[in-house]
């Protein structure tokens, strides 16, 4: 998404468990600047999340149109709040998701990797990438921007990791040396 023209992706980081955090004030501090200075005059909101209702606010208040989307049944996964501040509430159904979005086959995400403690972080990238298939492992060559992976790979990758170190926090360091050595083992196996 993030090469798509006119699209600008926003990726938190991710904590020891895999969870995205940060997002919400990246997307908040975007509406506000965005809106100050005239960059824009729609924003088109798809979240449910109601600490994004204080960007709306302040958007509005620079004249900017904020058009909330949903995908059903929204009334289970927007605030109520968020909702009552858009300037125009929009619900997508499952037939005109389809349209642009479809579900992943079970053989385009890694399976979880369990490791065995006291494995190298070496290990735990080449373990990590044995019994990928080829047509994912050109995905995530190909997605992975500046070194960083796609969010799910990552997420697993991290997860192994921090249990091949016994359940300890990974230090930057590893994590950088983890994600080099998985992407070289990648393209690797791509060049063979």
């Amino acid at each position: 998404m993030a090469y798509r023209p006119h699209v600008k992706l926003r990726l938190g980081f991710l904590n020891p468990q895999g969870q995205q955090l940060g997002v919400d004030s990246l997307i908040v501090s975007d509406l506000i600047n965005l809106a100050r200075n005239h960059s824009m005059t729609d924003a088109l909101l798809l979240s449910g999340d109601e600490d994004l209702r204080i960007g709306v606010q302040q958007a509005q208040e620079f004249g900017v149109r904020v058009h909330l989307l949903g995908i059903a049944p929204t009334r289970e996964n927007q605030s109520s709040a968020l909702v009552q501040e858009a300037d125009t509430v929009r619900e997508l159904g499952l037939a005109e998701v389809q349209t642009f979005l479809s579900r992943a086959s079970a053989g385009s995400v890694m399976a979880p990797t369990m490791m065995a403690k006291g494995a190298t972080i070496e290990q735990v990238a080449k373990s990590m990438v044995k019994g990928l298939d080829e047509a994912l492992i050109r995905t995530i060559v190909r997605d992975s921007v500046g070194g960083s992976l796609p969010p799910q790979i990552d997420r697993q990758l991290l997860l192994a990791g921090t249990q091949a170190v016994g359940g300890a926090t990974l230090t930057a360091e590893q994590k950088r040396n983890m994600r080099v050595l998985f992407l070289e083992e990648c393209r690797t196996l791509l060049a063979s």
